[in-house]
């Protein structure tokens, strides 16, 4: 079970809403701003029926992908409603994590990561057939030196990658991976403190990686594997777990507009899930930060909900690093051209930056450090 905290626009969308996830629309009560908790899972039929019995108003629905209740109020009046339901610790617990852009700082093997502020993951991809930037960087040196770049321009994480994950790329095998990642990744880590973090589903390079002085790992297949959930145990490196709808081959032939009851709650539900899975081997979720996986088997209104909505990913509890930088509905959406592309990437990342995200992770480094500093100090004010 989790619960998620959502804010609408107005109750028509509620309305909306409610009927797309095959929910009974309740008597609107009188508030102009409404608010939602959603209950998911086991145990949402038990509160929707206590949010009834104390005269909440409620909506309960066990036809989708999972229960779900939704308890209905305002700012006024729905906190008390959920710790009517959650209890004083729980309620607390999860509208502190919905209202607030920090989370609690991580340890990594030699190292910390504090989130006072949004974290920029500069991108370096190590591989030719990348959808961004493949082949770009063709030695070790030439790597290294656009790594070494990116930390002079305000990068808080490198995130090097030795096989494409675009809509279609070809697997590589293990051997040509490590072939490409971990000679940069040796030479780097004596060249800078600024963290490294290794991009691979491959339990073998993850583990060779962070031998070499990587300090993170960025899991894009979600810890499915459990060799993977083990080597992030052992290692001590937080992990990346982010969510695809099948892999990178064919997540983009597969989905549809079906293939999702709502797309922040069945991300959440896969997180939980993992998260859950990841406990019972050994990998508490205190190690884990979570990414939604724009562009990993989603349509374009999936991507904008994700950002539009990232602040209810928040109640999950944990660090949120988002990705949009240079995607295909980006492009469809600002133009294609490197600057328009640029554009919009930047646009993306201040969005999510400023609904609750933790890391945004970038080709654009300069660009996208300036924008944020600049939300940074209006917030501040």
């Amino acid at each position: 079970m989790f619960v998620r905290l959502r804010r609408y626009r107005s109750w028509a969308e509620v309305r909306e809403d409610l009927s797309r996830m095959r929910m009974p629309m309740p008597p609107m009560p009188d508030a102009p701003l409404p608010l939602a908790l959603f209950i998911e899972g086991v145990g949402a039929e038990d509160a929707s029926r206590r949010a009834r019995d104390a005269g909440l108003t409620s909506s309960f629905s066990d036809m989708g992908h999972h229960p779900r209740a939704c308890l209905l109020g305002g700012a006024d009046d729905l906190p008390s409603g959920a710790r009517a339901l959650l209890g004083d610790d729980a309620a607390a617990k999860v509208i502190e994590a919905y209202r607030s852009n920090d989370a609690p700082s991580m340890a990594m093997p030699g190292g910390k990561l504090i989130f006072d502020r949004p974290l920029v993951m500069g991108i370096l991809n190590l591989t030719p057939d990348s959808f961004s930037d493949g082949s770009s960087h063709t030695t070790v040196e030439a790597s290294v030196l656009r790594a070494l770049a990116m930390t002079e321009e305000g990068a808080d994480i490198i995130d090097i990658g030795g096989e494409s994950t675009r809509p279609g790329a070809d697997p590589v095998s293990a051997e040509e991976e490590l072939r490409r990642t971990i000679p940069v990744i040796k030479e780097l880590a004596e060249r800078t403190d600024v963290p490294i973090s290794i991009d691979t589903m491959k339990p073998e390079v993850a583990r060779e990686a962070v031998r070499a002085g990587a300090q993170m790992i960025n899991d894009v297949s979600g810890l499915r594997s459990r060799e993977m959930v083990e080597v992030v145990a052992d290692t001590g490196a937080p992990v990346v777990l982010m969510h695809m709808l099948g892999e990178p081959k064919t997540m983009q032939k597969e989905v549809s507009e079906e293939s999702y009851d709502d797309v922040i709650s069945d991300i959440m539900w896969f997180w939980e899930q993992r998260m859950e899975t990841a406990e019972s081997l050994g990998l508490p979720r205190e190690r884990i930060l979570l990414d939604p996986g724009i562009g990993f088997g989603k349509l374009q209104e999936h991507n904008l909900d994700i950002l539009r909505r990232t602040r209810e990913l928040r109640c999950s509890g944990r660090p949120l690093l988002i990705g949009a930088s240079r995607k295909g509905f980006v492009s469809r959406i600002a133009g294609d051209t490197a600057e328009r592309r640029g554009g919009g990437s930047l646009a993306a990342a201040a969005v999510a930056a400023l609904n609750g995200a933790n890391v945004v992770r970038v080709h654009d480094v300069p660009e996208t450090v300036g924008a944020l500093r600049l939300l940074d100090a209006l917030r501040s004010r």
